[in-house]
């Protein structure tokens, strides 16, 4: 992953989050950050 751009490593970060949240029974498409674009 150290060579990956930052779109890379965005989408890296919500496809392991999809997969964490369905593994736990939620929703893997629909989920909310409350979190701002500096925090990710």
């Amino acid at each position: 992953m150290a060579r990956c751009n930052a779109e890379q490593k965005l989408a890296t970060f919500f496809i392991s989050l999809s997969t964490r949240l369905k593994n736990r029974g939620c929703s893997g498409s629909q989920f909310n950050l409350p979190m701002t674009r500096s925090q990710i």
